[in-house]
């Protein structure tokens, strides 16, 4: 490769192309130029080049340390943003940063800090440093508060510092005493006037920082005192409080006691009136002063449950009795870290973002007393799973005190067939006798939670009808029992008088099993399962590959003469093409065929490995090789399937992993494919359960949303009528409607649509040009035409700009009550209002969002 400045841009220019890879020899010769005095000019434009390379594509380990070896060798490339931005990405990657290189850096940020020119990249890699626990410089950590004050950085950027200098200073180990200075000048920022709320959010950070200089000394209660005050004239509402209200809270900011206590009291209060919450003063009179924070973040909690909660069921007393109860359990902890409060502030979070019920916080709360190790997973920011890692951990731990032997996977799947309340779970274990198994464990779970059963006809059975240290298969037993005499009442109501057990409630009988109503069972994906799920799943890859509908024998076609039809498809154009293909019974791979380099491929993986259905996989390789000329076919070797079930789950899961590094490292993937790594069997559970019931129920959606859509928007059409009939008329007729692009996303807000032009005459073709075509893209602002065929031009949304005013704001996804039912009885699940809020989450609808729909 020749570096210049005109292959640097034409470079440049090729990296932006979707699905383009630069090779590595390229991007060694490009880490090597930094090194070349002669290219000494074109230093800048090449580090821009390789941070669009790492941007795009990433750069390997091997890559990312030449580069910041050379960075090292000439430390006048950190003044350069896209430099700064590689060490950045490199600290987010674990990878090792030179000290000389750290050292340039923190020249370079302390002068724009000095200079007042913040950059994001700057910005960023101090995140990535404290986020990996690494140290500041004290120097630079002066620079850093020095800057909180600068009224010339945007105010976004001042509170991304201040969090930067709460976590830095919370790294400080033995030499915090050293620091002094620092936390003086932060007390002087945070008793300053602010002018704004805005300030007074980036003040609230500051003061976090605090937390390890205060002491039960006079300095620290004179800065809380002050710092009271300050909010006590600023803040506090005297409309909404009377200030006889915060008389003990006054009272008690005055005295020279619990500095510690007194600085988290004003951290939970400031979060409230943040959040533009009113603080129940009543607290402050009828509980102990250390019994405030606690009970003020129990407020914020519930209030919290109560606004995402049915407000005509309110909040059921047993579980707040229970709530109460539960908290009481750690008010003796001596772990600190694990205090009530923080356990509280934790759970607050979570609520904030995944509106937990109080029964999930009953349930979190009952976990967390028999595992406490389980709070650093409730506290973890970056969990989204959080709540069945806990529970599985938990789990863990209960069996492993039952002496019940388990593996990583079987764990997972158990955990899987427990949507039961906590209590009763461990209820159960208790139960138990000594030589039971796990893997008995998850038969009899996995059978009852199929058994046609409502959920609380299940817990009532674990309750009351489990014997304790009896086998698993005498609960089997009298389960059947208490089933059979279920049907015999049903068909013999005079039999219900020698019943002596509770009545359970049968959900309806689904017709039609599906990939959503039969998440945690052993059912077999059929081709309709797989058809709607990869419609979703695979959607943001239909640009770039063909997705085939998944394939096998029909009942008017042979599998022979469909796989021909793909294959001619394929070789017309030559488009990568990758579908799930059924090569026996119930059991179906993932197929891609691809052509690279002039060669074509055929990549085939059977998540039951090289081993599995070797006569089938034989009869595809004969029967391709039949069809294209020295095709080469390529199997992966491993086994990654422990059941006979999820052959469906591993195919469209495996789908996505071949389009993703096809679309990203072909090169490699094709070179490695035979070894590569796949779904896990953990995975498939995980997507079975979660993630292809989700995508099965947004492809039943996609008819509703997408009526919503065209009803919304038509009414856009008569402004572009009203526009064309004053323009354009010419005594040809011409035709408006609404369409929606194939594939598109519908269900988020960033959905597009079409308008549709077509002339009534068929002899008019709006492929040549003609006035009537110039006319109507000239006085409609059309920059771009999505489709053109014949007599018909459609334009997306924002390419028509003439009425750009008068178009509706895009529809948020709702759906009303009589269509969720309507969802429900198509997805094969019984009519309840547990049922609709499942599906609504499913969806994406937060309860709160769709309450007010109607």
């Amino acid at each position: 490769m020749i570096i210049n400045q005109q292959n640097l841009v034409e470079l440049s220019k090729t990296i932006e192309k979707e699905g383009y890879k630069i090779v590595e020899d390229h991007i060694k010769s490009l880490i090597e130029a930094l090194d070349d005095a002669k290219k000494k000019d074109l230093r800048e434009q090449i580090i821009d080049i390789l941070f669009q390379i790492e941007f795009t594509q990433g750069l390997t380990h091997t890559e990312s340390s030449a580069l910041l070896y050379a960075i090292e060798k000439h430390p006048e490339l950190i003044g350069i943003d896209s430099a700064v931005g590689i060490v950045a990405t490199s600290c987010t990657k674990n990878i090792e940063i030179p000290d000389k290189v750290l050292q340039s850096l923190w020249r370079q940020v302390s002068k724009d800090l000095e200079e007042k020119k913040l950059r994001y990249n700057s910005i960023s890699i101090l995140k990535a440093i404290v986020t990996q626990k690494k140290q500041i410089p004290k120097l630079v950590l002066e620079t850093l508060v020095n800057s909180l004050t600068c009224q010339d950085f945007d105010l976004q950027n001042r509170l991304l510092l201040a969090d930067i200098v709460y976590d830095a200073i919370e790294l400080l180990t033995d030499d915090f005493q050293s620091y002094q200075h620092v936390i003086e000048k932060l007390k002087i920022i945070v008793l300053q006037t602010k002018k704004n709320r805005d300030e007074y959010r980036l003040n609230k950070i500051i003061f976090r920082a605090l937390q390890r200089s205060i002491e039960e000394n006079d300095s620290s209660h004179e800065l809380l005192s002050r710092y009271y005050d300050i909010f006590k004239e600023d803040e506090i509402n005297h409309e909404q409080y009377s200030m006889k209200e915060w008389n003990p809270l006054n009272n008690y900011m005055k005295r020279k006691s619990h500095a510690l206590e007194k600085f988290h009291l004003m951290i939970v209060i400031d979060r409230i009136v943040l959040k533009q919450q009113k603080i129940d003063t009543s607290i402050f009179n009828e509980f102990q002063e250390t019994e405030w924070r606690k009970e003020i973040l129990c407020s914020e909690l519930l209030t919290g449950i109560f606004l995402e909660a049915n407000n005509a069921q309110g909040i059921d007393e047993f579980e707040l009795e229970k709530f109460r109860e539960n908290l009481s359990v750690f008010s003796s902890c001596r772990d600190e870290s694990i205090s009530v409060e923080n356990i509280l502030q934790a759970l607050i979070d979570k609520q904030n973002i995944y509106e937990l019920n109080l029964e999930m916080i009953n349930d979190i709360l009952m976990m967390l007393q028999t595992n406490i190790e389980g709070f650093n997973i409730l506290r973890n920011e970056n969990r989204n799973s959080f709540y069945m890692e806990l529970r599985e951990q938990w789990l863990g731990k209960r069996l492993e005190y039952f002496d019940i032997e388990y593996s990583d996977t079987t764990l997972e799947i158990f955990n899987a067939y427990l949507p039961y309340k906590i209590e009763i779970i461990d209820e159960v274990l208790k139960k138990i006798n000594e030589h039971t198994t796990i893997d008995e464990l998850i038969k009899f779970f996995n059978y009852l939670l199929n058994c046609g059963l409502t959920k609380e006809s299940i817990e009532t059975f674990l309750t009351n009808d489990i014997p304790y240290r009896k086998s698993i298969s005498t609960w089997q037993l009298i389960l059947t029992d208490r089933l059979v005499g279920m049907f015999l009442m049903k068909k013999f109501p005079s039999y219900g008088k020698y019943l002596q057990y509770t009545k359970f409630e049968f959900n309806r009988n689904n017709l039609i099993q599906n990939a959503y109503n039969q998440a945690n069972s052993i059912y077999y994906y059929n081709v309709d399962d797989l058809t709607r799920i990869s419609t979703e799943w695979m959607k943001e890859f239909v640009s770039n590959f063909r997705i085939t509908s998944p394939l096998c024998h029909q009942s008017d076609r042979s599998l022979s003469s469909i796989l021909t039809n793909v294959l001619n498809e394929y070789l017309r154009e030559k488009k990568p093409t990758i579908f799930c293909l059924n090569i026996s019974s119930n059991h179906w791979v993932s197929v891609a065929l691809i052509n690279n380099k002039d060669k074509d491929i055929v990549l085939y993986k059977d998540s039951l490995g090289e081993d599995s259905y070797v006569d089938e996989r034989e009869e595809l390789k004969v029967f391709l090789n039949d069809k294209i000329e020295k095709i080469d076919f390529k199997f992966h070797r491993s086994c990654d399937q422990f059941n006979s079930y999820d052959s469906g789950v591993f195919a469209l899961a495996n789908m996505k992993i071949i389009a993703t590094y096809l679309k990203n490292k072909k090169e490699s993937f094709i070179h490695y494919f035979e070894t590569s790594k796949f779904t896990s069997q953990s995975q498939a559970t995980h997507d079975r359960i979660n993630t292809f019931p989700k995508m099965y129920a947004l492809s039943l959606c996609r008819p509703f949303r997408k009526k919503q859509i065209l009803d919304y928007h038509s009414v856009e059409l008569k402004f572009i009528e009203e526009i064309l009939e004053k323009n354009v008329f010419t005594g040809d007729k011409l035709q408006l409607s609404i369409s929606l692009p194939d594939k598109d996303n519908l269900i988020e807000k960033n959905y597009r649509y079409l308008y549709v032009i077509e002339a009534m005459s068929a002899e008019i073709d709006f492929n040549r040009t003609s006035e009537l075509k110039t006319k109507i893209v000239e006085n409609l602002g059309i920059k771009e035409l999505y489709s053109v065929k014949g007599n018909v031009m459609t334009i997306i949304d924002d390419k028509l700009t003439a009425i750009q005013k008068k178009k509706n704001q895009k529809l948020e996804m709702t759906l009303t009550d009589n269509e969720i039912d309507e969802l429900l009885n198509k997805l094969g699940v019984e009519l309840t209002e547990y049922n609709r809020d499942v599906l609504k989450k499913t969806l994406g609808f937060t309860m709160k969002k769709y309450l007010t729909i109607h």
